[in-house]
């Protein structure tokens, strides 16, 4: 079984700037993310039933929501002043 690994690097000098920057791309990376997330929640839900008829995951539908919760995370890193690394606006799904 693989385990979760979070690797988070930041440093202690902070711009002005930055945070400026920081602010709007959080606020459109989360927007991205929100409708994204919409069609996560369906992926999720059908995973639910085709684990429940099928008795296997529909390998997928798993990689695509684990993908879309990696993003989130990421965002939340980035946005919480965690780490200086920027998150892409459209994530890799």
């Amino acid at each position: 079984m693989d385990t979760v690994k979070i690797t988070v690097k930041s440093s202690e000098k902070a711009s002005r700037w930055e945070l400026l920057v920081r602010i709007i791309w959080s606020t459109l990376c989360g927007i991205v993310l929100i409708v994204i997330g919409i069609f996560a929640a369906i992926a999720e839900i059908i995973q639910w039933l085709y684990v429940l008829i099928m008795g296997k995951r529909h390998m997928k539908l798993n990689k695509f929501v684990t993908n879309w919760l990696i993003a989130f995370a990421a965002l939340g890193f980035y946005k919480n002043l965690c780490t200086d690394e920027r998150p892409p606006l459209m994530p890799e799904l």
